[in-house]
């Protein structure tokens, strides 16, 4: 019988920080006394600001971009597949807009702040940051929980319910939300499996990452 248990390795204390980041974050955006309109947004940038700590994790374990999926090896097939999934995602808003919908949750950022300061802030920190922090939490979910080898659907989905699990912990910390009302953002975790699908599927997140700038727009 196989020892799937041999591979797996225990959390660092960075490691365990990592997967905490977002919490950590509102939990130090609570601290701040008073944020400027929109004041959603400037908070909503500390937790992201949080999320720097899988890169910083990573430079302390001396771990190179390709650990976690970002490296050169597949990474054609991975941004051919993220541009699909990018092209579906944005057909899926044109028939939205056409019903009167609208999915974006910048749009009072830009009223306030213009177009071009909130690019400059969400093309780093809600787009590649995030991107790289769920690159880092599948990789580390993967090796932590399973054990070494390809990214695997487990792995996807045990990060995707986290990931979840961390957005209605957010909305109760630093959005002051009851429970009952922020436990509906644990489906946010859906997300994180489609976005997941791309490294699983092809075993490089450069196409994730790609994927995750545009929809998360």
């Amino acid at each position: 019988m196989i020892d799937r248990s041999a591979g797996r390795s225990r959390l660092r204390v960075s490691e365990a920080l990592a997967l905490l980041a977002p919490v950590i974050g509102a939990l130090v955006a609570r601290l701040v006394p008073a944020y400027p309109e929109p004041r959603a947004f400037w908070s909503g940038l500390v937790v992201q600001l949080a999320l720097l700590a899988a890169p910083l994790a990573m430079l302390r374990a001396r771990q190179a971009p390709a650990t976690i999926g970002l490296g050169r090896r597949g990474w054609r097939r991975s941004l051919l597949l993220g541009g699909a999934y990018c092209l579906v995602y944005l057909a899926l808003l044109v028939v939205a807009a056409r019903y009167g919908l609208t999915t974006s949750h910048f749009d009072a950022a830009r009223r306030r702040l213009g177009l071009a300061v909130v690019l400059a802030l969400y093309l780093p920190f809600w787009g590649l940051a995030e991107a790289t922090w769920m690159a880092y939490l599948l990789a580390l979910v993967q090796r932590a929980l399973i054990g070494p080898g390809p990214l695997t659907w487990r792995a996807v989905g045990i990060a995707g319910l986290w990931f979840g699990v961390l957005h209605a912990v957010v909305q109760i910390v630093l959005y002051r939300q009851s429970p009952a009302a922020a436990a509906g953002y644990v489906l946010v975790g859906l997300l994180l499996v489609a976005a997941g699908s791309i490294p699983r599927l092809t075993g490089n997140a450069w196409g994730m990452v790609l994927f995750w700038i545009v929809s998360n727009f």
